[in-house]
C-alpha cells in the first residue's frame, strides 16, 4: 500500500507461497469439504504462474520465508499453532518508504511476522522505516464473548455489529485499511477496534495521512477488501451485500460508487477443477 490501490506501477512486489512442507503433506486433509487437495495443486499452479508473468514484466518478487505451520506455541496464557503467512496484505501496512507491521489479532496469526521479518530487515538495512504496532498481551478481555456467541447463532443487534472486539487494547489488522492518495479508508472489523484505527490515524498524521473511518451494512466485518475497494481516482466498488454507510457523503465528494455484479457461482455451490 506504498501506492494508492489503483497504481499500476510496481518495481516490487511480494507473494506468499502455498507450497510449503506444511501444505504438501497436509493439503486435502483439513477443510476437505471446501478445499479438495486438487485445488491446493491448482493453486501452486497459479502462484508460479503470476510469478513468471511478474518477473517477465520487469516486476521483483519478493517471497516470505517458510515456517512450521505445525508447529504450537504458548504465550500470554494462551495455546495455538501457527495459520498461514499467505497473505502479506494482512500483515504488513506500507506507506510510502514505512513498513508498518499489523497487531494480528488471531490468537494463530500472533507470529505470522516470522515469515516477513528477513524481507523487513532487508529493507530496513537500504533504508525503511520500521515500525511494529504493540501487540495485545490480554486476549482474553480483547474479544468480547457475548457478541462472538450471538453471532454464531446469527442473532446480533446492529449496535453490535463489528463488535466482537472490546477496546481494551489497540488492534488492527492492514488488511482493514485501504489508500487513495493522502487518504487511508479503515474499518472496524473482527479483527480491527477502534483503538487501532486511532492508532494509525495518530501516527501517520505527522505524515500528511488522513485516516478515515468506514462502516458498512456487515454483521461480521473481515478486512475492508472483501467489501470495498478502488479501481481508479474517484471511483469505488462496493459489494451490494454489504453497502457502505458513507455512500452519500462519498458520492457528494465526487467518488462513483459502483456495485460489483453478483458471482456467476450460486452461493453454496463449489468450484470444481477439471
Amino acid at each position: 500500500m506504498s501506492s494508492p490501490a489503483w497504481n499500476r506501477i510496481f518495481t516490487s512486489i511480494c507473494v506468499s507461497k502455498a507450497n510449503w512442507t506444511f501444505f504438501r503433506k497436509n493439503a486435502g486433509k483439513y477443510w476437505a469439504d471446501v478445499i479438495p487437495r486438487e485445488h491446493w495443486d491448482l493453486l501452486c499452479k497459479q502462484i508460479a504462474e503470476f510469478v513468471r508473468t511478474l518477473e517477465l514484466e520487469g516486476v521483483k518478487v519478493v517471497r516470505p520465508e517458510p515456517v512450521d505451520h505445525g508447529k504450537g506455541y504458548s504465550i500470554l496464557g494462551f495455546q495455538s499453532r501457527v495459520f498461514y503467512a499467505a497473505v502479506p496484505r494482512d500483515f504488513l501496512l506500507v506507506v510510502g518508504d514505512e513498513l508498518i507491521e499489523a497487531t494480528m489479532t488471531w490468537r494463530s496469526r500472533y507470529f505470522e511476522y516470522l515469515s516477513y521479518r528477513p524481507l523487513i530487515i532487508d529493507y530496513w538495512k537500504r533504508g525503511a522505516k520500521w515500525t511494529v504496532a504493540p501487540k495485545p498481551t490480554n486476549f482474553d478481555k480483547l474479544f468480547d464473548k457475548d457478541v462472538a456467541h450471538k453471532l454464531q447463532s446469527g442473532v446480533v443487534d446492529k449496535t453490535e455489529i463489528g463488535k466482537i472486539t472490546t477496546e481494551s487494547e489497540l488492534c488492527f489488522d492492514a488488511a482493514d485499511f485501504i489508500r487513495a492518495g493522502r487518504d487511508i479508508f479503515g474499518q472496524r472489523s473482527q479483527v480491527t477496534n477502534l483503538a487501532g484505527i486511532e492508532w494509525v490515524r495518530r501516527h501517520l498524521e505527522p505524515r500528511g495521512i488522513r485516516v478515515h473511518q468506514l462502516t458498512f451494512e456487515d454483521p461480521r466485518p473481515m478486512h475492508i477488501d472483501a467489501t470495498f475497494g478502488l479501481v481508479k481516482p474517484g471511483v469505488a466498488l462496493q459489494n451490494p451485500d454489504r453497502p457502505c454507510h458513507q455512500t452519500e457523503t462519498l458520492k457528494s465528494a465526487g467518488w462513483d460508487v459502483v456495485d460489483v455484479p453478483q458471482p456467476l457461482i450460486s452461493k453454496g455451490e463449489q468450484t470444481r477443477t477439471r
